[in-house]
């Protein structure tokens, strides 16, 4: 659409403005938002019988993350161990909707999920 000098206010301008940035936040190849929709996020998990149930949520954050990383490992006193993951959620999952998968993955062997 070509538009004459003037022809347009500056209310029909700015309209055409966001919708010319929604729909390349759209077609993005991140599938993400500039704004920042989707962000990173930090969960924090407390397992017991790390050797057996670490692969098992890995596995969850594989289907249900774009990306994953482990930024930490440590063992508690108590045969508890804490992992630390970044998380980049996919568009359809939230870091809620990651911890209840990861909870229902871990099953008894999860002490604690939490969001930091």
């Amino acid at each position: 659409m070509l538009v004459e000098h003037g022809a347009v206010t500056s209310e029909q301008l700015e309209g055409i403005a966001q919708r010319a940035w929604r729909r390349a936040r759209e077609h993005s190849p991140e599938g993400e938002e500039r704004g920042g929709d989707k962000v990173e996020c930090r969960i924090r998990v407390r397992i017991t019988d790390a050797i057996m149930i670490r692969p098992v949520l890995e596995a969850r954050l594989d289907d249900a993350a774009k990306k994953w990383e482990l930024a930490a490992v440590s063992e508690s006193g108590d045969g508890v161990t804490v992992m630390d993951y970044v998380v980049l959620p996919k568009k359809k999952s939230g870091p809620e909707e990651l911890l209840a998968l990861l909870r229902l993955a871990a099953g008894k062997h999860m002490v604690e999920a939490e969001l930091l």
